[in-house]
C-alpha cells in the first residue's frame, strides 16, 4: 500500500525510481472501496501528465504534477489528508472521502470541457481564474479564498459535476479566458461554429458573447394540456439569439387592420408580445420554464375570444388553452395579431410580390409516394395547372428572391389523409439576392395536425439536437445526415424553419 508522505515531491520521486503498489478504487453500491492491488506501474504510466491544483481541509496548498495509469480507478493518501483522484472513465475528480465527498478543483493542461450545462456552469463560477498551468505558490493565494468556497457538496453533485469534467475534449481553455476574450476573439471563435454567420463585426460584444457562450440543452420545457404544438413551435423560432427573429417576431407593430384599434384588443396584443419576449429570453439565458408558455395559452385564448366576438365572427374555431392546435395556425393567428413586415421578395410568373416569412406551398406534390426534395421547390419551381373545361394547360414560375428568414408549412395532408413520403431537406438555400440557412424542423406524429405529438429538431453549434417535451430537455441527434437517414424524421417533417445570419 501507498505510504503516507509528509512531502508530495518525496513521493512523485519514488514513483519515478520504482516500481510500487497502488490503490485501486471500486465503486459499488453508491460506496467507494480501496482494494490493495500491485502492479508495476512504470509500465503503464500514460502519456500525459496533469496539473492538479489542490486545497486541503487546513487552507495548505500545492501544485501537484501526477501521472497515473490509463483505464484505472486511483486513489493517492497524500500528507495530513486524503485525497482520491478517480479516473473511472476519464472523467477526473478531486474529492475529500473523509469529509462527506467534499470536491475540490482540478485544472490540468489539455483538459478541456464540453458542452457545460447550467449546472456545471454554475459549479464552475468560481474556479474560472484558475490558471490552467501551474503557478507560483504565491499566485495561487489569491484564489484560496475562492475555491476553498466553491461547492459544499454531497454526494449527489458529486455525481454532476462528473459528467462535467473530462479528459481530451476542446474547449477549456477558451471557457476559463472568456472574460479576457475580446471583440475579434468572439468574432473568430463564433466562425468556427457557425461559418455561415455574416457581418458579425455588426455585433454588439454581448450578443457576440450570449452566441458563443449558449448551452445548446438548455432548453426545459414540459408537455402541458396538449402543449407539444406550441412547444415545438418555440423552440423552432426561439432556440438561438438573432436579431433578425427579434425584429420580425417580437417588435412588429400591432395590427391595426385586424384589431380596429379595440382597446382590449391592443392591451391583449401588447401583453402578448412581452409574454414572447419573456420566452425568448429564459431560452437564451437557460431559464426556460412551463409558466410562460401557459401564460401565453391563455392570453391568445382571450384575444381570440374578443376578435371572434367583436371583430371576425367567421373566424375559424381554436381553442388554445387545452387543445392541440397545427403550428400553422398559431402563425397565422400572430399574423392577426401583429403587423408582420413583407419580408419575402417573391416572383410569380415575373411579377414582383412581397410576403410574410411564413409560406405554405400547397403545389409540394404529394400524389405520389416519391420522395420530395426541398430543391425542386426552394428557391424555384415550376407548376403545370390542367385548366377546368379545357385541353389545355397553364405553366406557372415561382421564384424567392430573398428573405431575411423563411418558415416553410408542408401540408401533408391529401383528401383528409396525411401523407409519410420522405422529404429531403436543404441545409442551405440560395436564393437570388441572399442564402438562408436550416436553423429548425418541426415533426410532427399521428394522423391529423390536431392530434398526435409535435416535437422539433434544431441545429446548435454544427450539432443537431432533438426537443421534446415529453423528456423535457433536448437530446443530441448530430449531423444533418442523422436526420435525413432517420424516416421517423423524414417522413414526418411539416415545416422547416431558415434564417440568414
Amino acid at each position: 500500500m501507498i505510504k503516507k508522505l509528509n512531502n508530495f515531491k518525496l513521493f512523485i520521486n519514488k514513483l519515478n525510481k520504482s516500481s510500487l503498489s497502488y490503490l485501486n478504487l471500486i465503486h459499488y453500491d453508491n460506496n467507494y472501496y480501496l482494494n490493495h492491488c500491485c502492479d508495476n506501474i512504470s509500465e503503464k504510466l500514460a502519456i500525459r501528465t496533469p496539473h492538479f491544483i489542490i486545497i486541503d481541509n487546513n487552507n495548505k496548498y500545492d501544485v501537484l504534477k501526477i501521472v497515473y495509469l490509463s483505464n484505472i480507478e486511483h486513489v493517492l493518501n497524500l500528507a495530513n489528508y486524503e485525497l482520491s483522484i478517480d479516473f473511472l472513465n476519464h472523467k477526473s475528480l478531486i474529492y475529500d472521502k473523509k469529509y462527506k465527498y467534499k470536491l475540490y478543483a482540478t485544472i490540468s493542461d489539455n483538459i478541456e470541457i464540453y458542452e457545460l450545462s447550467t449546472d456545471c456552469k454554475e459549479l464552475y463560477k468560481t474556479v474560472k481564474q484558475i490558471p490552467i498551468s501551474a503557478v507560483k505558490e504565491t499566485q495561487l493565494k489569491r484564489y484560496i479564498s475562492t475555491i476553498n468556497n466553491i461547492i459544499k457538496t454531497d454526494l449527489r453533485d458529486l455525481k454532476k459535476i462528473a459528467k462535467c469534467v473530462m479528459n481530451d475534449l476542446i474547449y477549456i481553455k477558451e471557457y476559463f479566458n472568456k472574460k479576457t476574450l475580446l471583440k475579434a476573439d468572439y468574432i473568430k471563435l463564433i466562425k468556427k461554429m457557425y461559418p455561415y454567420y455574416v457581418n458579425l463585426d455588426k455585433y454588439k460584444v454581448d450578443n457576440l458573447k450570449t452566441i458563443y457562450n449558449f448551452d445548446c440543452k438548455s432548453i426545459n420545457l414540459n408537455y402541458n394540456n396538449n402543449s407539444c404544438y406550441m412547444d415545438s413551435l418555440i423552440v423552432a423560432l426561439f432556440n438561438s439569439y438573432n436579431p433578425i427573429v427579434e425584429k420580425i417576431l417580437l417588435n412588429s407593430h400591432l395590427n391595426e387592420r385586424e384589431n380596429k384599434k379595440d382597446d382590449k384588443l391592443i392591451r391583449y396584443g401588447e401583453t402578448i408580445r412581452e409574454e414572447l419576449k419573456s420566452i425568448y429570453t429564459n431560452i437564451i439565458n437557460g431559464t426556460s420554464n412551463n409558466n410562460n408558455r401557459t401564460r401565453l395559452r391563455k392570453l391568445l385564448q382571450k384575444y381570440y375570444n374578443r376578435y371572434k366576438s367583436k371583430i371576425n365572427k367567421k373566424y375559424s374555431e381554436i381553442e388554445f388553452t387545452y387543445s392541440q392546435n397545427d403550428v400553422g395556425e398559431i402563425l397565422n393567428f400572430l399574423n392577426i395579431i401583429f403587423d408582420f413586415p413583407h419580408v419575402l421578395k417573391f416572383s410569380a410568373n415575373g411579377n414582383l410580390e412581397r410576403r410574410g416569412f411564413f409560406d405554405i406551398n400547397n403545389d409540394i406534390n404529394f400524389f405520389t409516394d416519391d420522395d420530395i426534395y426541398i430543391k425542386n421547390y426552394y428557391p424555384k419551381y415550376t407548376n403545370v395547372v390542367e385548366l377546368p373545361d379545357e385541353e389545355d394547360i397553364r405553366i406557372d414560375k415561382y421564384e424567392y428572391l430573398s428573405s431575411p428568414m423563411l418558415f416553410i408549412q408542408i401540408n401533408r395532408i391529401l383528401d383528409m389523409e396525411k401523407k409519410d413520403n420522405i422529404i429531403i431537406p436543404e441545409l442551405k438555400l440560395k436564393l437570388k439576392e441572399n442564402t438562408l440557412y436550416l436553423n429548425s424542423i418541426i415533426i410532427h406524429y399521428g394522423d391529423d395536425y390536431n392530434h398526435g405529438h409535435y416535437i422539433c429538431l434544431y441545429e446548435c453549434k454544427g450539432i443537431w439536437y432533438e426537443f421534446d417535451d415529453m423528456r423535457g430537455y433536448s437530446s443530441k441527434i448530430g449531423s444533418f445526415k442523422d436526420i435525413l437517414t432517420n424516416e421517423d424524421y423524414t417522413r414526418n417533417i411539416i415545416g422547416l424553419f431558415y434564417i440568414s445570419i
